[in-house]
Order: C-alpha cells, then structure tokens, then sequence
C-alpha cells in the first residue's frame, strides 16, 4: 500500500476536525468510529485489503476514536460500545497498512491503561494476550520492525499492569524469554525500555522473582558491559531501577559499579544523579 500523501494527510485532518465540530457527544462519536473500524475489517477479509481508501478510512476513525479519550467516559465504556476486540485485530493483522497496525496498538495501549472492563475483555474474551505475543514474536523473528514492535509492547503492558491475571499468564508463557530477547542491542532503547520498565514492574509486584530472571539479569549485565557513553537519561533511569531489583543476581552488582564510572567519568554527570542513586544503592547490596 502507498504512503499517505501530504495532500491526503491534510484532507483527513480537515475531516476529523469537522466530524469534531458536529458531534457534540463523545460516546456516539466513538460509536459511530467502531462501527466503521468494523466495517473496514470486514472489506479487508473479504480480500479488499489492497485498498487505499481502507487505510486512510481506519486513520480517520482510530483518530477519532483518540480524540475521544480526552473524555474519561469513552475509555471505560470502550467494551460496552464494542470497540476492544476491533482494536486488537487492527493491532495484530497483517491485512492493513503498518500505519494502521501501530495507531491501533498505540490507541489500544491507552484504552487498556487502568481500565479492568477492558483488560478482562481484551484477556479473557478476545485472547489479547497470546494475540499480542505471537505478533510481537512474528515481527522479531522477520522484519525487526522496531516501530511496530513498541507500540505492541505498550499495549501488551498495558494489558498486564495492575490485572493480576494476566500478570501470571506472561509470566507462565515464557514471557521472560520475550523480555531477555528484546533486551539487548539488537533492538531500539525504545523497545529495551519498554521491556526493562515492564519487567521491573513484575519484579516489584512480586509476579516475577530472582530465580525467574536468568536470562533478564545476563541480558542487562550485557548492556551494561557494553556502555562507554554516558547516554539517554531516561532509558538509563529504567535499566537502573531494574538492576535494583535484580541486586541479587551474580555479576549485577559489579556491572552497575561499570555504569557508575561511566557516569561519574563524564563531564555532566549531574544531569545523572537520580540514576546514579539508585545504581549506588545497588552496588552496596552484599550477598546474605
């Protein structure tokens, strides 16, 4: 399918903005969108995929659909309206554009924060969460898709967080060894922070455990090995406060003393102090 052109990225935001402007209620608004990401669906299934009207018809309602999430109401009656289970087939086909596959991962990630209706429904109904590890497991193992990927991992911790069932679930389906894989230098800071937070959460919440987390742990000593520059802030941050939960684990806490002169070897290591708090605490863990 061909990029979206300038002139048609502009023609749908003029589209949105006036569909805006006449609808005064968010919910039939968002209703009136799943109804056509419904109908879009069943045009791709029945082998009209090759449409470009298809893709630019689901761009427009998925932003639609987004604008209405600025409304509390329209996230947690998305499972009422019917919208979870055409936003996660939007999410992990293969039947339209990769434009559309990552808005709908990206506005399904949103639709899922906090929201126990939809994650129950998206778990349990429509089996959101093996949906969302073999796309994720497809795109590691053909393309690397880096772009894709993280917005499939925002959507699968999305999932996750704070739904205890699900929580087991990741863990008990290997879900570590998805998280080790991605954890490395063959994919984006954006994809390992994305895992590193996700795990780091599971750690604290007591999902995962120390015995759990050989492959993590090796993983993160790996990057740490690997630093010579002092780098992004944040991604930092997140692997610091994972190797804190993995303080345990032989070998972390030498790695960390590596990051910690990395740090104070650099002219704006100021800018690093919340980081290195947190690796200091860590590197004065003693075996028991």
């Amino acid at each position: 399918m061909q990029p979206m052109s300038d002139e048609r990225r502009e023609f749908l935001q003029k589209a949105i903005e006036e569909t805006l402007g006449t609808q005064e209620n968010p919910n039939d608004l968002m209703k009136e969108s799943i109804t056509k990401l419904n109908t879009i669906i069943t045009s791709a299934d029945n082998g009209d995929k090759t449409n470009p009207e298809l893709c630019a018809e689901a761009i427009t309602a998925l932003s639609l659909m987004d604008r209405c999430t600025d409304f509390p109401d329209c996230p947690r009656n998305l499972e009422i309206l019917g919208g979870t289970q055409p936003l996660l087939y939007l999410a992990t086909t293969t039947m339209l554009d990769t434009t559309v596959r990552i808005q709908a991962a990206e506005l399904l990630a949103l639709m899922l924060s906090n929201n126990t209706q939809v994650q129950e429904a998206c778990f349990i109904k429509y089996d959101g969460l093996n949906k969302l590890l073999i796309r994720i497991q497809h795109l590691m193992m053909s393309s690397h898709n880096d772009e894709e990927i993280a917005p499939l991992l925002s959507a699968l911790g999305a999932l996750i967080r704070n739904y205890p069932q699900a929580e087991s679930a990741f863990i008990t389906t290997n879900g570590t060894q998805l998280i080790a894989h991605l954890l490395t230098n063959d994919y984006s800071i954006r994809v390992q922070q994305k895992v590193a937070s996700l795990y780091r959460y599971l750690l604290a919440d007591g999902r995962a455990t120390i015995v759990d987390s050989h492959d993590i742990a090796e993983a993160l000593i790996q990057l740490y090995k690997a630093t010579t520059t002092i780098g992004d802030i944040q991604y930092y941050e997140i692997l610091a406060g994972l190797s804190y939960e993995l303080r345990e684990y032989p070998g972390m806490v030498d790695a960390v003393k590596g990051r910690i002169k990395v740090i104070l070897e650099s002219s704006n290591k100021q800018d690093y102090q919340p980081e290195l708090t947190t690796l200091i605490q860590t590197a004065k863990y003693t075996p028991k």
